[in-house]
């Protein structure tokens, strides 16, 4: 999952918080989780502010305890490094809450076993997906959700 909309400038980029639409966006993507009857167990989130207030907003709705702050998932981190970094940690029903452009070539490596970036990530966009084992080109998508909510 990418982070919600978070505000253009701060102090430095780790500390931009999310606006109040990213909030509302990420509501709105845990409706359509819980709607899609989608399990959460574990939270792996970069430890960027606008990241952790996302992940905090997924944790109270599916009653997550088990996160995890991960440096392996910030947005300059190249996609085999945290790949590699990852592999030990993530298991069924995790979600990963990170930036662009890292998502999206995770994603792709995963599902289509290349760094493409062709998954559309606008803010707290989660691609839902699934796999036996974290590999590349092991993972299929399930569901690709997108917040609902207009601006």
């Amino acid at each position: 999952m990418r982070h919600g909309e978070a505000e253009r400038s701060a102090s430095s980029d780790s500390q931009r918080q999310l606006t109040d639409h990213g909030k509302k966006q990420c509501y709105d993507i845990n409706r359509q989780l819980i709607e899609g009857k989608h399990k959460i167990d574990k939270i792996i989130v970069s430890p960027f502010l606008r990241a952790q207030q996302t992940a905090q907003i997924i944790a109270e709705q599916f009653s997550v305890t088990n996160i995890i702050s991960s440096d392996a998932i910030t947005p300059d981190i190249p996609c085999n490094v945290a790949l590699s970094e990852l592999a030990g940690e993530v298991v069924a029903n995790t979600l990963l809450v990170s930036h662009l452009p890292l998502v999206d070539e995770l994603v792709s490596l995963l599902v289509d076993g290349q760094r493409q970036q062709s998954y559309p990530f606008g803010t707290a966009t989660c691609a839902v997906l699934h796999a036996e084992f974290w590999s590349i080109g092991n993972s299929s998508v399930e569901k690709f959700i997108q917040p609902l909510i207009l601006k």
